[in-house]
């Protein structure tokens, strides 16, 4: 057994797109998944499964099971370790929650990242599957033009991103998993 994380997008925001968590983890459990565990209530899905599992299957089987359209991006265990020990923001942040990793399905090319004067102090820096912005002044301040992220929309990627602090508590979840 593999362990993996699921994160679903846009889902449990405001009063949209609505899951209560146990709804969720059975749609997990009814495709086999084991170890199924949520955290939060933003669609943070920590499993282990035999196969590797296909995003489509998953949203497939959400919409089924509660009516919710959402993207799906799934991550093995490896990969989203590499993701978060990667993370060049953790030497400058100082309060996880103003510190989002946005994570991507695939590689991308080289984005064309916005001058750091005009950021800051914001920073951001990109890496092979992830998006890393430190925000101190709190996300609903930040200086990146909404523009920036069509760059990432035009590779055909799939990102959703998740505060430090929730990275971590998914990185201590799958800690707490299973040995395969």
């Amino acid at each position: 057994m593999t362990s993996y994380v699921a994160l679903l997008r846009g889902i449990n925001v405001g009063k949209a797109k609505r899951i209560p968590m146990a709804d969720l983890r059975e749609v997990f459990a009814q495709l086999a998944m084991t170890s199924v565990k949520t955290l939060l209530q933003s669609g943070n899905v920590v499993f282990q499964s035999a196969t590797v599992p296909d995003p489509a299957v998953i949203q497939a089987a959400v919409l089924a099971r509660t009516g919710v359209s959402s993207t799906v991006l799934v991550l093995s265990e490896n990969d989203f370790r590499a993701v978060a020990l990667a993370d060049p923001m953790l030497q400058v942040c100082d309060d996880p929650s103003r510190q989002v990793i946005a994570f991507l399905d695939r590689p991308i090319p080289k984005l064309d990242l916005p001058d750091a004067g005009s950021l800051a102090p914001e920073q951001i820096a990109q890496g092979e599957r992830a998006l890393y912005q430190w925000l101190p002044l709190g996300v609903l301040q930040t200086k990146l033009p909404s523009s920036f992220w069509k760059q990432v929309t035009i590779t055909g990627a799939v990102s959703t991103a998740r505060n430090r602090r929730t990275v971590d508590k998914l990185l201590a979840i799958l800690d707490g998993m299973p040995a395969s």
